[in-house]
């Protein structure tokens, strides 16, 4: 793992709009008590990284993964960003709009790997009909402390009438290539908007 620190850039905030229809489906329950105890691993070894990296930075942030549906503006998207605030480790329910990718796994019993992922879903209605949204976690290595296992991704995918319209992995584990950072739909566009930036960009922000 060659990132020492990663800094959002958010394109275009929207304000989320009420009136959207969302439902959680996951694949199974995440105790409360074992995620925030499954974090605050997972954050040591990221300290321990960023302490043995030469230009590691003193600043922790936390990724998200926020989810935009805005009937009014005619699109639904999902974008990563990262922060400086601590993260939201509440448990996960049907309001939320925004999720910690680690929040999203399960641990096995022995607090090193991982031992599945969930998924919520959401439903953006706009003006062309219902759009599905799932989110999951997308770890970088499902061994905690083998290589980027302190790194997490994100998927995305959005559909329409079972219909696959984009399928998205938000995020990067190494600095070589690209990485997508936002997905985005818009009513009547067969096509997503997929934004992009160098990995070594993302990281070093």
């Amino acid at each position: 793992m060659a990132a020492s620190s990663r800094r959002a850039v958010v394109a275009n905030p929207v304000l989320l709009p009420t009136g959207c229809e969302r439902r959680v489906s996951s694949t199974a329950v995440l105790a409360r008590g074992r995620t925030r105890r499954w974090y605050h691993m997972r954050k040591r070894v990221l300290l321990l990284f960023l302490a043995l990296a030469p230009s590691a930075e003193a600043e922790q942030l936390s990724e998200n993964v926020v989810y935009t549906c805005d009937p009014n503006q005619r699109f639904v998207q999902v974008e990563i960003v990262t922060s400086a605030a601590a993260p939201d480790l509440s448990p996960l329910n049907d309001q939320r709009t925004s999720w910690n990718p680690w929040m999203l796994t399960i641990p096995a019993a022995d607090g090193r790997y991982i031992k599945d992922v969930q998924t919520v879903e959401r439903v953006c209605n706009l003006s062309n009909g219902s759009h599905v949204v799932k989110i999951s976690a997308d770890p970088c290595n499902f061994d905690t402390q083998g290589q980027n296992g302190a790194m997490m991704m994100a998927k995305a995918t959005i559909s329409k009438d079972t219909v696959v319209l984009a399928d998205a992995r938000l995020g990067g584990c190494t600095t070589e290539g690209s990485v997508t950072t936002k997905v985005v739909v818009r009513a009547g566009e067969k096509n997503p908007l997929l934004v992009r930036k160098p990995a070594v960009e993302y990281f070093r922000e």
